[in-house]
């Protein structure tokens, strides 16, 4: 079976982990770059001391379903030993140091730790303290593992705050045991952690719905003493800040509606029945709200125990009801003024209403358009388009759709929603069309898929863009069969231009970084920045690698001209790597991950050169 490689950064190998790891490496330039691995064993990725076991190259960029098992140990016998136990059950990460270790939880946040209690620098009773005083790490269990097995050194383990303690030597049937029910409390706990959140979030959402309600709610005990008021019933009776609870809520009542409240308040609770009444409520200023009042008695085991309610404020709608006239001129304001056409269409297709914001967009009026039949109005070619919408609206179905017409002379884009009028007998008896002017909001959409594939900073194709354009060179190549080249470049030393010249120089350096790349390549070849100092460069309609060769030593030479920033002179340097398809069989994705194993070879290299990788 052939075997997996992965890349690793020469700073993160040492003799020890070589060792422990016992697998091939390969070498390039007296440095090691990378190293592998027969995917029947656990493969060892290390990144600043850490190491990631799993049993495939990918899955340390990938969603694991097993737990995730952090080893702390500096003996790399003693992380085989343990990796050995656990790679069948959990995904399993080790590190060198309690450093390491702490470092890799802010990155990965494990579901349990195994960690040795003495180790060089930072020993793991004070890497335990240091977890459980971080809010983001404190519930992660750790139990230790040490040769120490004096009473005193076990209490001390328990006082940094670890969950277990095993002694060396160990039978790896206890530790499997002992980690096994660990992570099942962890997941008991962080189960019921959830179910209390669940509940409470529930809790806040029944009272900020109740809240939000423009309905008022009370509720009372069987003697009519009021315990809880949302805030529409606040509003309503005007009575804030709990002055409400208790009897306090007889304050709001007309003084000539409070007989007949306690008289209906009384019967109900005599018959256990449901309350329903219709009383004034009178404000300290003097207004007056008109409420409906509808309660229901809460029985348990036959006997009433409390009341819930609702409060209704029905002032607006009597005063409608006695007002129709006023609140249909009022309505019909309203409807004119909406930038939205709205319309009613009888079965027939002939418009029987429509708001000024219609007339407007088609230039007739009232009496032009009312009667008429929908083509006759709106021509043939409009009645074409919609035709079908009538024809399912007009059948019960709600339907929304867009189309372009004319609007004041100009193409523009509607959104429109056929609503079907259903009668008391179910026969649909014509349609209410909503149209809306959507122009603006197609222009900004447009923008907004034009801004995601760029880069804001430099003006270049981001990496949406970037793998977008790859995918069509590769097509392009095979056709014609020019080769394609890509080219990964960083900024050497980028941190420390940060570090000492501060963002935003580290800015404009990205900036006039992307400047020269695009002048010193051709039109038709794309720049892409992918983020942080990291560009990439896609060149089509090449026949040999050497003119991939002409065109890293023509960046090269361009950054050699001096940086002024500040008014101060600085050297900046690139390193790249080459990929280059000889044989037209790489994916876009596969040429990315060869240029980028090439520019870490031309970073070993000594920086300020490039590395060709030949595909």
């Amino acid at each position: 079976m052939s075997p997996t490689y992965v890349r690793i950064a020469p700073h993160g190998v040492s003799a020890g982990v070589s060792e422990f790891v016992g697998w091939p490496s390969v070498w390039c330039g007296g440095q090691v770059q990378a190293r592998a691995f027969p995917r029947d064993k656990p493969m060892v990725s290390l990144v600043r001391g850490v190491a990631i076991a799993s049993g495939d190259a990918m899955a340390q960029n990938a969603q694991h379903d097993q737990p995730l098992l952090l080893i702390v140990d500096d003996q790399p016998m003693n992380l085989a030993v343990l990796v050995n136990i656990f790679k069948a059950d959990c995904d399993v990460c080790t590190a060198t140091s309690a450093e390491d270790g702490l470092l890799f939880c802010q990155r990965r946040k494990p579901d349990l730790i195994l960690m040795d209690v003495v180790m060089p620098g930072m020993d793991g009773h004070a890497a335990c303290r240091q977890l459980q005083a971080d809010p983001w790490t404190k519930d992660i269990p750790v139990i230790f593992v040490t040769g120490k097995s004096d009473p005193m050194d076990e209490a001390r383990c328990f006082d940094a705050g670890c969950v277990d303690f095993i002694s060396k030597p160990f039978h790896a049937k206890v530790v499997r045991a002992r980690v096994r029910t660990h992570l099942m409390l962890k997941y008991q706990h962080d189960a019921l952690r959830t179910k209390e959140y669940e509940l409470q979030r529930r809790q806040a959402e029944l009272e900020g719905i109740n809240d939000s309600s423009p309905l008022g709610m009370f509720r009372t005990d069987v003697n009519g003493l009021c315990t809880y008021v949302n805030r529409a019933y606040e509003t309503m009776s005007g009575l804030s800040d709990g002055a409400a609870l208790g009897l306090g809520w007889r304050k709001a009542v007309h003084p000539d509606d409070v007989r007949k409240s306690m008289e209906s308040w009384a019967i109900s609770s005599q018959e256990k029945v449901h309350y329903d009444t219709t009383q004034r409520f009178l404000h300290a200023d003097g207004k007056v709200v008109l409420v409906q009042i509808q309660a229901a008695p809460i029985v348990v085991g036959g006997v009433v125990v409390s009341y819930v309610g609702t409060v209704h404020d029905i002032t607006a709608r009597v005063a409608a009801e006695e007002n129709l006239a006023d609140s249909n001129r009022r309505l019909r304001m309203i409807t004119d003024n909406l930038p939205v056409a709205i319309m009613y269409i009888d079965r027939d297709l002939r418009f029987r209403s429509a708001n000024a914001t219609l007339y407007a967009w088609i230039g007739k009026t009232a009496d032009a358009v009312l009667g008429k039949t929908f083509g006759a109005v709106r021509g043939a070619n409009m009645l074409e388009q919609c035709q079908q919408y009538f024809v399912r609206a007009l059948a019960g179905e709600r339907v929304d759709f867009e189309l372009t017409t004319q609007i004041y002379d100009q193409t523009c884009f509607l959104h429109s929603t056929y609503i079907p009028d259903v009668g008391a007998d179910g026969r649909v008896q014509g349609i209410y069309a909503l149209c809306s002017d959507i122009s603006a909001l197609k222009k900004t959409e447009k923008e907004l898929r034009r801004l995601a594939r760029v880069d804001s900073l430099t003006g270049l194709p981001n990496r949406l863009h970037l793998y977008e354009s790859l995918d069509a060179a590769l097509v392009r190549s095979c056709r014609s069969g020019d080769k394609v080249a890509v080219l990964f470049l960083d900024i050497d030393y980028f941190k420390s231009i940060n570090d000492l010249l501060g963002h935003a120089n580290g800015d404009l350096v990205l900036q006039e970084f992307a400047l020269r790349l695009k002048k010193t390549v051709r039109l038709v070849d794309t720049v892409a920045r992918l983020g942080g100092d990291e560009f990439v460069i896609l060149i089509e309609g090449l026949t040999m690698p050497n003119e991939a060769n002409i065109i890293a030593r023509k960046i090269l030479k361009a950054m050699d001209a001096s940086w002024l920033l500040d008014e101060n002179s600085i050297a900046i340097t690139t390193s790249i790597g080459i990929a280059f398809d000889q044989n037209r069989i790489c994916t876009g994705s596969a040429l990315i991950d060869h240029a980028d194993a090439a520019l870490y070879a031309a970073k070993a290299a000594g920086r300020n050169t490039f590395h060709m990788h030949i595909c």
